[in-house]
């Protein structure tokens, strides 16, 4: 039993500087990292447009209009890619989307658009 009351000490201080350290951590709130860590709010896409190369079967560019506008705007056309495409802002609030010399139509799975804002 003396043994049992020798071992009460170093683990209250173990257990201390543990909670410490975990109660230090939480409240480290002066950095700020990740995915959505500012407010986020959604566009309204209209007008999209396929444009095809010179064979229908090659997808040469998407483009569509935004609601709002936009700092940078890519588009990503396959779900099992993580390839992106780059935009173009070519009117008020229009985007056009390039796919290089050609992206066959049979490997468009999806069309997801990512749009930044302007900081106001």
């Amino acid at each position: 039993m003396p043994k049992l009351f020798k071992l009460i000490p170093p683990a209250i201080f173990l257990m201390t500087l543990l909670f410490s350290a975990d109660a230090y951590s939480a409240s480290n709130s002066a950095i700020r990292s990740g995915e959505g860590s500012l407010p986020i709010s959604g566009w309204t896409i209209s007008h999209i447009h396929y444009l095809y190369a010179n064979r229908p079967d090659l997808l040469a560019a998407v483009e569509f209009d935004l609601d709002q506008p936009a700092a940078s705007v890519q588009i990503r056309l396959s779900g099992e890619e993580s390839v992106f495409y780059s935009c173009a802002q070519t009117g008020d609030n229009h985007w056009v989307c390039g796919t290089g010399p050609g992206l066959p139509v049979s490997e468009m799975k999806t069309l997801v658009i990512t749009a930044a804002g302007v900081d106001d």
